[in-house]
């Protein structure tokens, strides 16, 4: 995507789908929009399919990712600052 900020460098957090459902979470170190956007260009990443859409949600501080139970989480990333917004992934009942 041409245009997006090369210079400043914050934590990010990105949706990403292959368009045929698979889907990631995504939190980076501190990168630029073009640095991200590059990243999620790479072949096979993540896993082995491409990405085809992805959405930047807020970064910065209050870029965090919590996966898993709360006894022992796979992934915990904590925020920098209070977070106001949260993006809730839970099994759906059947």
């Amino acid at each position: 995507v041409s245009g997006l900020n090369a210079e400043r460098l914050a934590r990010r957090t990105i949706v990403a789908t292959n368009g045929g459902g698979r889907w990631a979470l995504i939190v980076t170190s501190p990168v630029s929009l073009a640095q991200a956007a590059r990243v999620l260009t790479v072949s096979g990443l993540p896993g082995e399919w491409t990405v085809t859409d992805a959405l930047n949600l807020d970064g910065g501080s209050s870029t965090a990712l919590f996966a898993g139970p709360h006894e022992r989480p796979l992934i915990d990333v904590p925020s920098y600052g209070p977070v106001r917004n949260y993006l809730a992934i839970v099994p759906r009942r059947r």
